[in-house]
């Protein structure tokens, strides 16, 4: 049952009738002899979680960021407000910094990927447009959700090819890499996941081949794995999806 909208009606020892009505999943409103008389009315309040609800806090907004993938956010978006064009996509909801999420910014890289499973990385952004350093493998239809997340690494370009090695490697001769410093990790490429089992200096060897060769030069990222919740942070685990499944 949604968090009811309208006033705040105060009881008379000053209990919220509408919480009482929430959490008793009833739609009873409170008697008038139940309200005191002339108690403040306060505007209900959109708020992410039962305990905001309690505490009277609200998702988005200047107090709280929006939650990662809910309406509001600036790495989140879907429905009417997005389109995608062969190398960008536009979100008209947001009001992003131009190049927050670009090479121009603040020096760190980002991806995206969408819900129609296709990956890529940002390479500049205005207000509303964000422009990828690949083409789409598939460009997403209008509407399709999208999410902006930090990546540990990326590349695109001359130095990135799919077919120099085993048909199931990624190679970029731009790189120095430890060796097996990714192993384990995830790597997206156009419209593939796969996972790292080992590395070389220039060269990703991977726990499957391609099931379509990437174009040469396709923009790839490694995923920077995150916590999903407090609690996983503090137990040390990566996202939800088991960073690392395969134990390697």
């Amino acid at each position: 049952m949604p968090w009811p909208t309208g006033p705040v009606q105060v009881g008379v020892k000053g209990e919220n009738a509408n919480l009482h009505i929430w959490v008793d999943n009833t739609a009873e409103q409170p008697r008038a002899g139940s309200v005191a008389g002339g108690a403040p009315q306060a505007a209900a309040i959109p708020s992410g979680s039962f305990m905001e609800m309690l505490l009277g806090h609200r998702s988005g907004g200047v107090n709280k960021p929006a939650p990662f993938l809910s309406v509001g956010s600036t790495r989140y978006g879907s429905g009417g407000a997005v389109t995608y064009a062969a190398g960008t996509f536009t979100d008209t909801n947001q009001n992003w910094v131009t190049n927050q999420f670009g090479a121009a910014g603040a020096g760190e890289a980002y991806g995206v990927m969408t819900d129609s499973g296709q990956y890529n990385v940002v390479s500049s952004n205005t207000a509303t447009v964000a422009t990828n350093k690949s083409n789409w493998a598939s460009t997403p239809g209008a509407g399709a959700g999208y999410v902006i997340l930090g990546v540990a690494e990326q590349n695109q370009g001359a130095t990135v090819s799919y077919a120099a090695g085993p048909a199931n490697a990624l190679v970029d001769t731009g790189k120095t890499w430890i060796v097996n410093q990714w192993r384990g990790r995830w790597v997206y490429v156009a419209n593939q996941v796969r996972q790292v089992v080992s590395n070389t200096a220039t060269q990703l060897t991977l726990d499957a081949a391609w099931s379509a060769t990437p174009a040469a030069q396709q923009a790839y990222f490694i995923a920077d794995p995150f916590p999903s919740s407090w609690l996983e942070a503090q137990r040390g685990f990566g996202i939800t999806n088991d960073l690392n499944p395969n134990n390697l």
